[in-house]
């Protein structure tokens, strides 16, 4: 039981890393914008799920410099939201 529970610990924190160097500030900026539906730089990919749902596709790329291109086809979220190193780095229409 308790390698379960520290294998459990250790993918939560992964997860949050990014998120959990932030100040209360930048927490609340980013989580304010997800639930109004909008996507901003920094965010993590947890965040933009938040915000406007999943892509309908992700096109990952290696040694290019941009690791995801997360495509949407919603009018209410961007077309484009380009995630490197597990935070949003461009937003395109």
């Amino acid at each position: 039981m308790k390698r379960i529970t520290i294998v459990f610990l250790g993918v939560l924190l992964s997860q949050t890393a990014i998120a959990g160097d932030r100040s209360y500030g930048e927490r609340l900026k980013y989580r304010n914008a997800a639930v109004k539906g909008q996507v901003l730089l920094g965010m993590t990919p947890r965040e933009v799920k938040k915000a406007v749902g999943s892509p309908v596709r992700i096109n990952r790329t290696k040694g290019a410099g941009i690791d995801e291109q997360w495509v949407y086809d919603k009018p209410s979220a961007p077309r484009y939201v380009y995630i490197d190193d597990g935070e949003v780095i461009s937003i395109s229409d």
